[in-house]
């Protein structure tokens, strides 16, 4: 299997070569998987939502993808396929404000928050959510003595 092909470019066969491979080892290594999961949750708890889960509470001198939180809860479950997933609840600061002004504001205030809410919606459905330069990426990748070289 050619390592250095592209994702669209390998064949129906060589995709499920892969994923078989990928099902095999969450099999044989559970706790390997759930580490993996582990460490990026860690790294969207603290890089895009930015909650302090030790103190429960925003990251200082933050802000989260999705504005201003006052609150987060979380459960992670398990597929049949033994993978990880979790489920969010974001408490946005005043967010229940712009609910109430678009179902029962006056006419200009449903103007004013449908505005409002498109352009957080855009926001979030963004393809440029995260800066191009990398440094995200580097930011996930620099942990306990791993590093991913700069661009620079």
């Amino acid at each position: 299997m050619d390592k250095g092909k592209r994702v669209e470019d390998l064949s129906d066969e060589e995709l499920a070569s892969r994923a078989q491979k990928r099902t095999n080892i969450r099999y044989d290594f559970p706790g390997v998987a759930a580490l993996n999961f582990e460490i990026l949750l860690n790294i969207l708890l603290d890089e895009v939502i930015c909650w302090d889960v030790d103190n429960n509470c925003p990251i200082d001198g933050k802000e989260s993808l999705f504005g201003k939180l006052k609150a987060v809860a979380f459960a992670v479950e398990e597929q049949g396929r033994k993978t990880l997933h979790v489920h969010f609840i974001l408490w946005v600061e005043d967010y229940n404000l712009l609910q109430s002004a678009m179902f029962f504001g006056n006419e200009a205030d449903k103007r004013d928050a449908k505005y409002i809410a498109q352009r957080f919606y855009d926001h979030l459905a963004s393809t440029t959510v995260f800066p191009t330069d990398g440094k995200l990426l580097r930011v996930a990748f620099e942990h306990d003595g791993c590093s991913v070289p700069s661009k620079d």
